[in-house]
């Protein structure tokens, strides 16, 4: 199996997930974000405007999902996805992606969940403040890392670290 196998059923729980939380916005899962930047994918989908920033963005995040309300306003969701278990230079590929696009919710997810030592660093040693990033508004301002079910085709929230507990909608 490769990484690019599950895009697909990721992309489609991303976008049931939206339409759970935000029924009120338009939602939709941006094609190609792990192919192209970002920067190019939100040009050629005619929403770079609703994002000034977005034309320094050159980052390439494996699934992207946006909810756009007006035409002035919208939210990003991201998912990256490994396939052996999420290790520390995970976490820092997409904090990196998450500081400089600052999304609503932002994921990482494997199969195989996390290492030993990123499980402990996160929960034993409770340094969650490694996951932080400043988000828009209502947004969870932290990474949360997770196992992807492959029977399911979603995550197994309770293994979600942190918990998305406190989640909402805007």
């Amino acid at each position: 199996m490769r990484e690019e196998d599950l895009y697909p059923q990721v992309g489609q729980w991303l976008l049931a997930f939206l339409e759970e939380y935000y029924p009120k916005f338009n939602r939709l899962v941006l094609p190609g974000t792990h192919q192209r930047p970002l920067k190019h994918v939100l040009q050629r989908q005619g929403l770079a405007h609703l994002f000034p920033e977005s034309a320094t963005w050159d980052v390439r995040v494996d699934i992207v999902g946006l909810v756009q309300k007006d035409s002035q306003k919208a939210h990003l969701f991201f998912v990256e996805l490994k396939l052996n278990n999420l290790r520390l230079i995970d976490v820092g590929q997409l904090l990196v992606y998450s500081r400089v696009c600052k999304p609503t919710l932002s994921l990482l997810l494997s199969p195989r969940g996390l290492t030993e030592d990123l499980h402990d660093l996160l929960v034993a040693f409770r340094r969650l403040d490694i996951l932080g990033y400043q988000g828009p508004p209502g947004s969870s301002n932290c990474l949360h890392l997770g196992k992807w079910n492959l029977e399911r085709c979603e995550p197994e929230m309770q293994s979600l670290v942190p918990p998305l507990t406190h989640y909402k909608a805007m």
